[in-house]
């Protein structure tokens, strides 16, 4: 079955966001903090350190389904950790959703204005990526 992801994610150039695991009623992905070593994906050590920290979130949904269920569970979210991500956004920090679509076959979708409106206020930036 073809699918693609949707991911949030969180940045902030000081602060730990391990704890968005545990806040958060969404499929953890991955994170690291700044400072700290860089590493792959496997545990082996890079050169450098993280430049910010980073905290995602990924859940797949089919291509026949389409994106918009999973779309809106991450904005479900958001909304109900509204403290959470404003006192991020505002200590510097940022955060975005991506809807990953992939290109083997013909998959898109639309994203109401209401749903761009709530990201807007929330201040959560939208990405959309293609694999083709």
């Amino acid at each position: 079955m073809l699918t693609g992801s949707v991911c949030l994610r969180f940045y902030h150039p000081t602060q730990n966001l391990d704890f968005l695991t545990s806040t958060f009623e969404l499929p953890y992905l991955n994170s690291w903090v700044a400072g700290t070593p860089r590493k792959t994906p496997k545990g082996e050590p890079l050169p450098g350190i993280y430049r910010e920290s980073i905290w995602t979130s990924e859940q797949e949904y089919s291509i026949k389904e389409g994106f918009a269920g999973a779309l809106m569970q991450c904005i479900k979210q958001l909304i109900q950790y509204k403290n959470i991500v404003e006192d991020i956004i505002q200590s510097g920090g940022k955060s975005s959703i991506c809807i990953a679509l992939t290109g083997a076959k013909n998959n898109g979708g639309t994203i109401k204005f209401e749903t761009l409106k709530i990201l807007g206020e929330l201040g959560v930036d939208l990405d959309i990526e293609v694999f083709p």
